[in-house]
């Protein structure tokens, strides 16, 4: 895909956030497009955030706000393994392993966990709402943290033809769960 149509298509996902969400919405794509761009932007990279977006269309169609949380989610899950992956793949990785480029991985989604607390307590989030809120994004930045340790481990770089394909199916999928997840959150 040619950088000007992957341009195009983040412009589109600024347009889409503002329009339907408002500024909250449009910093956490900002955030996330700039992690984006600093691993390397690509087609597979704003297809994950297109799960995000998901959870945009149906605030829109539905207009419950709740759904913020899981396009929060969605978006600290796309980060944690974005970053985690790219620090992995970094010179030096070999030396300090997994476990370096996750924590930097799970930093990432962090940092979006942090401006989506701080967007609810400007909202004026009771402190029980946003406890839960933290519980459960700790909950699913830790479990997307280990599926992406496992899913490291399941499909090796140095295995056959079309790992690299079975490694984005496999994080498209966890980036899919922590959304799920963090709809679920919301009955808590």
């Amino acid at each position: 895909m040619s950088r000007i149509l992957l341009i195009l298509v983040e412009l589109l996902l600024l347009a889409a956030a503002q329009v339907a969400g408002g500024p909250p919405w449009t910093v956490l794509t900002v955030i996330a497009l700039l992690l984006q761009a600093r691993v390397g932007l690509t087609a597979r990279g704003l297809g994950r955030l297109g799960v995000a977006f998901g959870w945009l269309g149906l605030f829109w169609a539905t207009g419950n706000r709740e759904l913020y949380f899981c396009f929060a989610m969605t978006l600290a899950a796309d980060a944690t393994l974005l970053v985690g992956g790219e620090a992995a793949g970094a010179p030096g990785a070999a030396k300090f392993g997994a476990w370096r480029a996750t924590l930097r991985g799970a930093a990432a989604g962090s940092l979006l966990v942090a401006v989506f607390l701080g967007f609810r307590i400007v909202q004026q989030a009771t402190l029980k709402v946003l406890a839960v809120e933290l519980a459960v994004a700790v909950a699913i930045l830790a479990g997307c943290v280990l599926a992406h340790l496992l899913l490291s481990r399941l499909v090796a770089p140095a295995q056959a033809p079309g790992h690299h394909r079975l490694r984005a199916i496999g994080k498209t999928g966890i980036v899919i769960a922590a959304g799920l997840a963090a709809y679920a959150g919301l009955a808590l």
